[in-house]
């Protein structure tokens, strides 16, 4: 058990008495905690930015995000960049790709099996997904002026907020961002798996076309499974915008 807690401790697990000693701090004084050498200081002065919201908070979170090693000091950073909404989305969308290396650099190959949208492996995009719709405009611009690492977690992100939220605005730009990435297979693959969001004649012919014709095993697949989704959605037409 003492093990347990010691590795806990080591993970920066949420100290609630350190987290209330916290709110009787200033926000300057909380930013500096942000690069406490203990995690869980680090772990209660993001708990308490997030509360705050003071926005000169939000670079020193991203900074902090960009460093941070420690799971639940992680977690708190994000929760609280989480939190500030629309705010932060200019200077998440630049951390898209760029903090960690979960990302999918190379096609898969296990496939995704699950009915929901898959969460994206991008801290940047899980973030900025909880903003909701208001992040779409932010994310189509990746699209069109990103780099490619940008450009498939931006996919990702639009992807999940328009499978939960049923908005579909942004169909033109990733069609537009199909045409100018044909022959880049990760970001087909992405963009794939976003269409599968989209109930549209466009991309319904486009994903039969991509089961039927690609000599891709990977693509193929996510065509289909995008496509089983499609068929699920058109039962349910009034849902969508």
């Amino acid at each position: 058990m003492k093990s347990t807690t010691i590795a806990l401790v080591k993970r920066g697990y949420e100290n609630k008495q350190l987290v209330s000693q916290f709110h009787r701090k200033q926000p300057l004084e909380l930013i500096q905690f942000l690069g406490s050498p203990i995690p869980q200081e680090r772990t209660a002065a993001a708990k308490v930015l997030g509360h705050l919201k003071v926005k000169l908070a939000i670079t020193p979170l991203c900074k902090a995000l960009g460093r941070e090693k420690a799971l639940y000091s992680k977690l708190a950073i994000s929760e609280a960049l989480g939190n500030f909404g629309t705010i932060a989305l200019p200077e998440l969308i630049q951390l898209l790709g760029c903090i960690g290396k979960n990302q999918h650099r190379t096609l898969p190959v296990k496939s995704f099996q699950k009915n929901s949208y898959p969460l994206p492996r991008d801290i940047a995009a899980r973030i900025i997904i909880r903003t909701g719709i208001t992040a779409l405009p932010s994310l189509e611009k990746v699209l069109k002026n990103g780099n490619q690492l940008q450009i498939t977690e931006a996919i990702d992100a639009i992807g999940h907020i328009a499978f939960y939220s049923h908005d579909q605005r942004s169909l033109d730009h990733l069609l537009s961002c199909l045409e100018h990435n044909r022959n880049d297979d990760i970001i087909v693959w992405k963009l794939i798996r976003a269409f599968g969001a989209f109930p549209n004649s466009k991309t319904t012919a486009y994903l039969e076309k991509i089961k039927d014709t690609s000599k891709n095993p990977t693509l193929a697949h996510e065509a289909k499974r995008s496509l089983r989704q499609l068929s699920k959605n058109n039962k349910h037409p009034h849902k969508y915008k």
